[in-house]
């Protein structure tokens, strides 16, 4: 008689019971998350007193496991990477100081500050975790958390058998995503002691987008450190997208549909006429399911925000600003947060917030009189498309509704040929990058919809000047150019893999081989010319 196939956790409850490490291993839209979930639920069921971390990518994601425990008194600590190692390290002030000096004198950890650092330097001084970092001052940041907390694991057996005698579970979330320095923590150093501490982990060795991450844990699975509990549902894509891309993967796991995936369609346009105009292309039979004003399910994918900046009406605006990632990152330098700022507080007034757009506005509301005559002002703001971007800093200023600040005046005094680069270009380039940021828009880069799941998906396949990546290559299947070849496969399938319904996917000018490798990969008849 064949034993019918065990699944992913039953899988991973024959290993907890036999003291393995584990991954589960489990490619987009396979449910991983809730598979975590489920152990979780699992260990709590064996054992209430289990105490559990549980290492997630971002205090979102943390905070969502939280939320979604159905038994709220689990011993569960969840929280990022860095706040979990700091909370373990942080009251060894001796090792961190002595640990920190090693690495600065080995150049593991850079300083170039005028001060001789010594023990006598850091004697009356402590080490703190900060966003920024002042090495002379002791405040360090998330590169020097790892780093130390690698070192100290590494070297003090006392340390690993505190963190043993402090969790029974470490579960790990998008391992893909985590720096092989964390890992080694959990799977090499770890190891060394004979107690009880199991460690799992989960991701997609396919979804390793980001450059710090250890991409997968072969060397770990081959030497039998961790178990591979392989998870091939897929819960998310259309029937035609999981065919495509499990040709796409080249790691040995193939995706089933596992639930009410939809048949879906994929499509490979091609062009070889000299210039294109995507807009022209959307108009075609093929997106007739794509709705384009419905940003939350229809999404534009670049590989860049200057290719995006292009095609929204933001490039002059993002090729005029010398550190373009103050325009497009979570930290804005001055210019942009007072640029954002009015362009928040006029979209605040016409989704009628009102609450928080009084609240955000510098105008100043003495009598009723004032509501009146703020409503006039914000009217005269909203109609700002034609102004320039200094017209209409001066007009938001001279209106009341925000004010030119010291630090505004200060950047400018600072910053005088940046600004003067901006100051004359259109401010409609400042409405339509806010709304790009502040995702009122179908376009988003390719690394940006990683965890994310649309109806529609159109992908745009430009390398838009960036070497680490390249579709040509990709395509063309090029051995000389292993590196760059497995870091476009794999951006390429988490565009893909976003896609629950329609795939559209678009080169201009492909070679022969590129339009061989399509036919193979979505099929002849799914490969179009226009």
């Amino acid at each position: 008689m064949v034993d019918e196939k065990l699944n992913s956790i039953e899988q991973i409850e024959q290993h907890i019971q036999a003291k393995n490490n584990f991954v589960l291993n489990g490619g987009a839209g396979s449910g991983k998350t809730s598979a975590l979930m489920d152990v979780l639920d699992l260990l709590c069921k064996k054992n209430p007193k289990h105490k559990i971390a549980c290492i997630t990518f971002t205090n979102v994601a943390a905070n969502e496991i939280t939320g979604r425990m159905s038994n709220k008194n689990i011993n569960l600590k969840a929280s990022t990477i860095h706040d979990f190692l700091w909370d373990i390290i942080k009251n060894y002030q001796k090792n961190l100081k002595q640990v920190l000096l090693e690495l600065i004198n080995s150049n593991d950890i850079s300083y170039s500050g005028e001060e001789k650092l010594t023990d006598n330097w850091f004697k009356d001084r402590t080490i703190d975790y900060r966003e920024w970092r002042k090495i002379e001052e002791g405040i360090i940041s998330h590169n020097e958390v790892l780093q130390l907390a690698n070192k100290l694991f590494k070297d003090f057996p006392l340390l690993r058998k505190i963190l043993k005698d402090k969790y029974d579970f470490i579960l790990i979330d998008e391992y893909q995503d985590t720096e092989k320095q964390v890992i080694e923590i959990f799977l090499n150093y770890l190891q060394k002691e004979n107690d009880s501490l199991i460690t799992g982990l989960f991701g997609d060795s396919m979804q390793s987008i980001y450059d710090k991450g250890i991409e997968d844990l072969q060397e770990y699975i081959d030497d039998g450190t961790v178990k591979e509990v392989p998870k091939e549902d897929n819960w998310r894509c259309a029937k035609s997208v999981i065919t495509l891309i499990n040709k796409v993967r080249n790691d040995g796991l193939q995706q089933e549909p596992a639930g009410e995936n939809l048949e879906g369609k994929i499509t490979f346009l091609y062009s070889n006429k000299d210039q294109v105009n995507i807009e022209e292309i959307k108009q075609r039979e093929v997106f007739n399911d794509f709705d384009f004003s419905n940003y939350q399910e229809n999404k534009e994918l670049y590989l860049t925000h200057k290719l995006i900046a292009r095609q929204f009406g933001f490039e002059n605006l993002l090729s005029n600003y010398e550190y373009k990632e103050n325009l497009t990152s979570d930290n804005p330098d001055r210019l942009a947060k007072h640029l954002f700022k009015i362009q928040g507080i006029i979209l605040l007034y016409k989704n009628k917030k009102y609450n928080e757009f009084i609240k955000k506005t510098d105008y100043k509301i003495l009598k009723n009189s004032d509501l009146q005559t703020l409503k006039d002002n914000i009217d005269k703001l909203e109609d700002c498309s034609e102004k320039t971007i200094e017209e209409t800093i001066n007009f938001a200023d001279k209106l009341g509704i925000v004010e030119k600040d010291d630090k505004l005046q200060n950047f400018i005094s600072e910053h005088e040929e940046q600004y003067n680069k901006v100051k004359d270009l259109s401010y409609s380039e400042v409405i339509n990058l806010f709304e790009y940021r502040d995702e009122h828009s179908p376009y988003s880069t390719q690394h940006g919809v990683k965890g994310a799941e649309f109806e529609n998906v159109f992908v745009i396949l430009n390398n838009g000047r960036w070497n680490q990546y390249n579709f040509s290559y990709l395509f063309e299947n090029r051995n000389d150019k292993e590196s760059i070849v497995n870091r476009t496969r794999k951006i390429f399938y988490v565009c893909c893999s976003r896609a629950k319904k329609n795939l559209v996917v678009f080169y201009h000018n492909p070679s022969e081989q590129v339009l061989s490798q399509a036919k193979e990969w979505f099929g002849e008849k799914n490969v179009v010319e226009i």
